[in-house]
């Protein structure tokens, strides 16, 4: 999740990362949302794009890009810098 957040502050769009692979979310079958009053699935998770970078698989994310971020500090200067 830091990673997402982090990288979509230094504008890259998206990233390869091992983070994933083998798992539900690679195959698009983690079930985000169900119907509700069932367990039909409503929305799952979308199929990840897989590649191999020397003998590794890595699966791409996408970047999240916010509007704005929330930070704790002990101290700030009038320029706002933490």
């Amino acid at each position: 999740m830091a990673e997402k957040i982090r990288s979509g502050r230094a504008e890259i769009p998206s990233f390869f990362t091992s983070t994933g692979v083998g798992t539900l979310i690679e195959n698009g079958d983690f079930i985000m949302i169900y119907k509700e009053g069932n367990k039909e699935p409503q929305i799952v998770s979308e199929i990840k794009e897989k590649r191999v970078f020397n003998g590794m698989e890595y699966i791409l994310w996408r970047s999240i890009f916010g509007d704005y971020a929330l930070i704790k500090a002990y101290k700030a200067d009038e320029s706002g810098n933490i």
